[in-house]
């Protein structure tokens, strides 16, 4: 680990869960299997941030004083092979764009089984931004949640001065869109957009990241479109668990 810090840039270390796993190989031993995630920006010039996460092994002491043997194994991706081919390697506009945009960050996926026709992914762990509401049926140009409201962003971006605000690219963004009865509106949408923070913030959302400014206490300039009053809306930062997905590619019936 020591070494990984001192290699990639802005690394992030953490034990998403720790449950025992019986008894260790030697008399005495207990076993722990210790759920971990890595990250880190690899210093190439488009600087592309891996994501590593997987399993380890510990067999201590009864008392769970003395490690006795770690055994690790990488998860999502399994080898340095799978880091390249899918982290790594730049896209045709990271190399169009060096040095302006950075390099997208994706979430780790582990493949859990390849069906007839789509493929079923896990992702681990990860702080998302989640911000939902209840969309006015005369504004339909938000009914299908094109984009993201302003109420999205927490602050005000720094560009220039001696040192900017930096520029963090994050993918997949998830777009939910609902049917609800509305207090407000009746008949509506809900949308609800899941945005992934970056892993250099690690897991504590509520420790490393600004407090987001509650909705009622901003300008009605800052918010488009604007959430009417007694109409449902909320920001906030969420631990989302592990999940899984199932993915077809596009234009397959």
């Amino acid at each position: 680990l020591r070494g990984m810090g001192e290699f990639y840039i802005d690394p992030t270390f953490s034990v998403t869960k720790v449950t025992p796993s019986g008894s260790g190989g030697g008399a005495g031993a207990e076993a722990w299997a210790v759920d971990w995630m890595f990250s880190g920006t690899w210093p190439l010039p488009w600087r592309p941030r891996v994501r590593v996460s997987g399993v380890a092994r510990v067999e201590t002491t009864d008392e769970g004083e003395v490690i006795r043997r770690v055994e690790d194994t990488w998860t999502a991706p399994k080898s340095l092979g799978a880091i390249v081919s899918s982290q790594l390697q730049p896209r045709f506009f990271d190399l169009l764009n060096i040095f302006n945009s950075p390099h997208a960050e994706f979430p780790e996926q582990a493949v859990v089984e390849k069906c007839n026709g789509y493929i079923i992914r896990e992702t681990p762990p990860q702080v998302v931004l989640r911000l939902s509401m209840e969309l006015d049926p005369s504004e339909p140009e938000m009914l299908q949640g094109y984009f993201l409201p302003n109420l999205a962003f927490t602050g005000q971006l720094k560009l220039k001065g001696k040192k900017p605000d930096e520029l963090v690219a994050m993918s997949p963004l998830s777009v939910q869109v609902e049917s609800v009865e509305s207090e407000m509106f009746g008949p509506t949408k809900k949308v609800t957009w899941t945005v992934p923070v970056p892993s250099q913030f690690g897991l504590d959302a509520a420790a490393t990241l600004p407090p987001i400014v509650s909705l009622d206490s901003r300008e009605e300039a800052e918010l488009y479109p604007s959430p009417r009053a007694g109409a449902s809306a909320s920001v906030e930062y969420v631990l989302e668990p592990a999940t899984r997905v199932a993915g077809a590619p596009f234009g397959t019936e």
